[in-house]
């Protein structure tokens, strides 16, 4: 039996779109800017999902940690110019998305909020989204309920029949804190075993099975 969503809540980087090499070559030009050798995109990959701060002092040696908002600065003017060089939807997300094209539907993501618009309209799905909350935008970054609650209360939404969809545990967390329905995707940037751990509500390991479970 499908599940009935009133409304839908999905990540962006590893759930809604395939950001990982425009990502990556963002902190090597930053990393190189400051002198450091470039990272694997497997590495930078580890650090993404809780915002560019987060991503930049992960990736940069302890030396160098006292440099993060020059980091921060140098990332996000390259980033900025680079948004839809190798970005691409993830498998399935336009199928998905047109399934379910009559439900309410939001992004929240701890990317600043000046990429996702222009990131959303570049893929040609920008039109399926009410709302779109980034990290800059939210009092309180993913995993806090703050942004959940605040995406429910704008559609008038039933937080039992609200879906967050994420790849990774701070999205399941952030859904699960506000009081909302969890489903991991496999496809992104976290491995199996540590979604399963978060204890999702459903997982998923493409896009369009989405329809296989909910309605």
């Amino acid at each position: 039996m499908k599940h009935k969503i009133d409304l839908f809540i999905f990540d962006l980087d590893g759930t809604l779109i395939d950001s990982t090499r425009d990502i990556a070559n963002a902190v090597n030009h930053t990393l190189a800017h400051l002198g450091e050798p470039e990272l694997p995109e497997a590495v930078i990959s580890d650090n993404v999902g809780e915002g560019v701060l987060e991503l930049l002092r992960g990736c940069l040696v302890e030396n160098h940690r006292d440099r993060v908002d020059e980091a921060v600065a140098v990332f996000r003017s390259y980033y900025g110019e680079h948004l839809l060089e190798s970005t691409r939807l993830m498998p399935g997300v336009r199928a998905a998305l047109k399934h379910f094209a009559g439900k309410p539907m939001a992004v929240l993501t701890n990317k600043p909020e000046r990429y996702i618009l222009p990131i959303l309209e570049g893929l040609g799905v920008a039109a399926h989204f009410g709302i779109a909350i980034g990290g800059d935008g939210q009092v309180v970054p993913k995993p806090a309920a703050a942004p959940v609650h605040e995406i429910v209360r704008r559609f008038g939404a039933n937080p039992r029949g609200t879906l967050m969809v994420g790849d990774s545990p701070v999205d399941i967390q952030t859904g699960r804190l506000g009081g909302v329905l969890t489903c991991a995707f496999t496809g992104g940037f976290r491995p199996r075993e540590e979604l399963r751990a978060a204890g999702p509500d459903f997982m998923v390991d493409r896009m369009v099975q989405l329809r296989d479970l909910f309605r």
